[in-house]
């Protein structure tokens, strides 16, 4: 579908205009009637081509009904700008002007209607003065036409130029993209439910797709699609369209909520955008309260500047909206803003981040995502973002930011070039960066070995914490694993090492770790702690307290709180008890069942049991647990953690066991 959008003053001949055009009366309500100017938006399609349908969407001219017209304006492709022949350009003319270019109306023609009430000199004369209006705005040149609603003159000159318009190509908004559309109205049928009507602004969809409704997130499903009045399978972008949903009430939905693809909810209460103030106002000042007018939604917001107290009237610069209430937005997208009493526009711009996080009105740092999505091929910003060294990017989060489907996220992904990291491998990193950050963990742990030759190698935590970028733990995680992969780094424990490297300990002090190991089996599955270990095998406690710590995260020894210890066997026994218990018992295991299994005694019990819940070997929900399913990485994580505490935390002093060695 083509959409147009009627714009000017009010009594401009506007719903006329467009009864002339299509045979439809858009003035629908009765007040509408009575009054003679146009309330609410209405609507009228030319369905006269097998391939095409052509809409109107007459907005209201009255100042007091601007938030309509925005609410209309919004997702057309088309502007219909009517000026009356005897008023000439009166106030709203200008204000709808602004409004469509800040909307991104590119495409227009301009009517004269009245023209049979006055003579050629006077449309001459309005041409002129139109067109000196228009010089410098996106609609500069725009086609000037006479017409008369009353006598039907210019109007089929009039209807060619509109059908001329509706045959250029426009841009593919369907491949790629979610679906979006902008509620502008909601109402109840008898018989079907509730429905809702509004321009599809990307994507596509179908009968009994399931949908969600923004920003509230509650699911939908659609049951039924018109498109200009009749029946229909399915809609695209560009399309106006009413569906009947089902599992949503009328008094659930409002104009300027949104109908959007499953996953592709996330509201936001903070914007990044480009604002313009405009021409021959005040200006916008940092702090102030603005309405703010975003697909069909109108609220009130603040406006935040980042490094200004006002932007001049004319100019622009980079700012932050906080909206009163949560919008769903995505980067591109076109906004208006106007006074605190909505009396007067004042600016608008597009959004660059609908999900900015708060930012110090200090900073000064360019951020290279917005640099991206400005970019207006996200193809293109997302691997020009990539590019820069020490760049990390949430591909999910961008493709949420530019409303991809997550097909289109997957085939930005899946080009050479690339290491993916994180849950379902969502982010990304150059391999430029992904080999920069990885030599650095390379030489890091080199010099560990040089200067630690007695170590089994350098902790976890230290070794990824070594980078010449700031990353995520889950791209630090995935440089490491491609260097294990390739072979030219390993993991013993909580230990990053290079293959092949061997601690090289004195004699003494690997007898000494034989020695403590051997003692420690005497205690079979019972706890002991360094003071044991040091009367066992006749060593200062000190010594002992260094070898465990010395070893720690190599699962011989496992410290179970900060002054016991137990066996690695005796661990993995309770757990697999433990396992065990739970496919029977579906809420899982108690103290007691477990108990009941390994024989071990209460005290003793919980404080391996504290232990597993830290380390996330079990979880719990109140006084049960369950084992998770992959013990051996568990272990593993657990393993991982331990390698990281640091001395002064690892062991505190102990007191004897009382349980003597068998």
């Amino acid at each position: 579908m083509f959409l147009i959008a009627t714009a000017g003053h009010i009594d401009h001949g506007k719903t006329a205009l467009v009864h002339a055009l299509t045979g439809v009366e858009t003035d629908r309500l009765a007040q509408e009637k009575a009054r003679g100017i146009s309330i609410d938006l209405g609507f009228a399609y030319w369905t006269d081509h097998p391939d095409r349908i052509i809409g109107f969407v007459d907005v209201p001219g009255h100042e007091r009904f601007v938030a309509t017209m925005l609410a209309g304006a919004g997702a057309v492709d088309f502007a219909l700008i009517v000026v009356a022949a005897d008023d000439g350009i009166m106030p709203q003319t200008r204000e709808h002007l602004d409004i469509l270019d800040l909307l991104g109306v590119r495409r227009g023609v301009v009517a004269l209607t009245k023209a049979d009430l006055v003579d050629a000199e006077r449309l001459a004369s309005l041409g002129a003065e139109i067109s000196a209006l228009l010089a410098g705005t996106p609609l500069a040149g725009s086609p000037v036409h006479a017409v008369s609603a009353r006598d039907g003159m210019g109007i089929d000159q009039l209807a060619r130029e509109l059908r001329r318009g509706a045959d250029e190509t426009r841009a593919d908004r369907r491949t790629g993209l979610g679906f979006r559309l902008a509620i502008d109205k909601a109402f109840s049928i008898p018989g079907a439910g509730t429905v809702v009507s509004g321009a599809i602004r990307e994507g596509e969809v179908a009968v009994g797709d399931e949908l969600v409704l923004a920003p509230s997130g509650l699911a939908v499903r659609v049951r039924g699609l018109q498109d200009a009045g009749r029946s229909v399978g399915r809609a695209v972008a560009g399309d106006r369209c009413a569906l009947n949903l089902r599992g949503l009430a009328l008094d659930q939905v409002h104009r300027g909520d949104w109908l959007l693809a499953p996953g592709h909810c996330r509201p936001s209460q903070r914007l990044a955008v480009d604002l313009r103030a405009l021409p021959g106002g005040k200006g916008i000042l940092h702090d102030s309260q603005l309405h703010l007018h975003l697909g069909t939604a109108d609220m009130p917001c603040r406006v935040v500047l980042s490094r200004q107290k006002r932007i001049e009237a004319g100019e622009s610069a980079v700012a932050h909206l906080v909206p009163a209430r949560p919008v769903s937005a995505i980067a591109g997208e076109a906004f208006v803003l106007r006074d605190a009493a909505a009396r007067q526009t004042v600016g608008g711009g597009q959004i660059v981040d609908p999900l900015a996080p708060r930012r110090s009105r200090r900073d000064t740092r360019p951020d290279l995502l917005w640099q991206a999505l400005r970019d207006p091929d996200p193809e293109r910003g997302f691997h020009a973002l990539l590019a820069h060294q020490g760049v990390e990017v949430d591909a999910r989060a961008y493709g949420l930011r530019r409303n991809l489907t997550a097909e289109r996220v997957e085939a930005m992904l899946s080009r050479t070039g690339i290491l993916r990291c994180g849950p379902a491998g969502q982010i990304a990193l150059s391999a430029e960066t992904a080999a920069i950050a990885g030599q650095a963990m390379l030489e890091g742990v080199t010099r560990f070995h040089a200067a630690h030759p007695d170590l089994a190698g350098r902790p976890l935590a230290a070794a990824l914490a070594d980078l010449p970028f700031s990353l995520t733990r889950d791209a630090r995680r995935g440089i490491l694993r491609e260097l294990k992969d390739s072979g030219a780094l390993a993991l013993r424990g909580g230990f990053v090492h290079r293959p092949g490297h061997l601690p090289q300990r004195p004699k003494s002090s690997a007898e000494q770790w034989q020695r403590l190991l051997a003692a420690a089996e005497l205690f079979g599955d019972a706890s002991f702690g360094p003071r044991d270990l040091a009367d066992a095998i006749r060593l200062p406690e000190d010594a002992v307290t260094d070898q465990l710590f010395e070893h720690r995260g190599q699962m011989r020894l496992w410290r179970i709180s900060p002054t016991r210890f137990m066996q690695d066997c005796a661990l993995r026994g309770i757990a697999a008890e433990a396992l065990a218990l739970t496919p029977a018992r579906k809420s899982g295991f108690d103290v007691a069942s477990l108990r009941d299994c390994t024989g071990l005694g209460r005290n003793l019990l919980i404080e391996v049991l504290e232990f597993f819940d830290r380390t996330g070997i079990t979880q719990r929900r109140g006084d049960r647990r369950r084992v998770v399913p992959d013990l051996d990485a568990a272990f593993q994580r657990a393993a991982h953690a331990e390698a990281t505490l640091p001395r002064r935390s690892f062991i505190k002093p102990s007191r004897p066991a009382r349980r003597q060695p068998r």
